[in-house]
């Protein structure tokens, strides 16, 4: 079955780059320009990942995490150009279950995301049929 991927991230052409990279691999991926939509996008639809960049329009940094922590346990990557240690730990503060860098290799955010949604597959299971739809 098809996996659901929301990508929030401000930066346009990074962004589709990398839908069009994952729709290659199978996944269905719904990009999001702001914080708002993202937000609005994870409330109304159900996801298998969220892949954000930490700063968004519109929103305090990780704000986006946070928010989502509030509903969901779905699992959030966070994509961003902060890469000191203290911006790691406060992306995991804030409910991120794996952080990558930019700029990114894209081998190795695949890798990262195969892991981090077999680690949560175990509940897909369970999740009723309608859930199961992909809207990417």
């Amino acid at each position: 079955m098809t996996q659901k991927i929301l990508a929030a991230d401000d930066n346009s052409l990074l962004i589709n780059r990398l839908k069009s990279s994952l729709e290659q691999d199978g996944y269905q991926v719904t990009v999001a320009a702001s914080g708002a939509e993202a937000l609005e996008l994870a409330q109304k639809n159900w996801y298998d990942l969220v892949i954000t960049d930490a700063v968004l329009k519109g929103m305090a940094d990780f704000e986006l995490c946070e928010r989502i922590r509030e509903f969901s346990d779905v699992p959030v990557i966070i994509l961003s150009e902060r890469n000191k240690p203290m911006d790691k730990i406060m992306g995991f503060d804030y409910g991120a279950d794996d952080y990558v860098s930019k700029p990114y290799n894209t081998r190795e955010l695949k890798i990262r995301i195969r892991k981090v949604l077999k680690r949560y597959r175990k509940d897909y299971g369970n999740r009723p049929e309608s859930d199961r739809i992909i809207v990417a």
